[in-house]
């Protein structure tokens, strides 16, 4: 069975704090906060209404490719 194309949604933000790509993207239960991982290594965590960051954790595990908020 083929697989429906995913829509296009053109950008409604753009939010600049990586060095390089970013990989992993999930928003916290309440929606206060959202985290982004990328291939810098950095998780960030920012504040979703001003698009601030809040927080930035260097991790050693290199790029992060995937991330779970819970």
């Amino acid at each position: 069975a083929e697989e429906p194309d995913e829509p296009d949604y053109p950008p409604t933000a753009q939010v600049r704090g990586h060095a390089g790509a970013v990989r992993g993207l999930a928003a916290t239960p309440d929606g206060r906060a959202v985290v982004s991982a990328g291939d810098d290594g950095m998780l960030k965590v920012w504040e979703p209404t001003k698009l601030t960051e809040v927080r930035g954790f260097l991790t050693d595990l290199g790029a992060v490719g995937q991330l779970v908020v819970a």
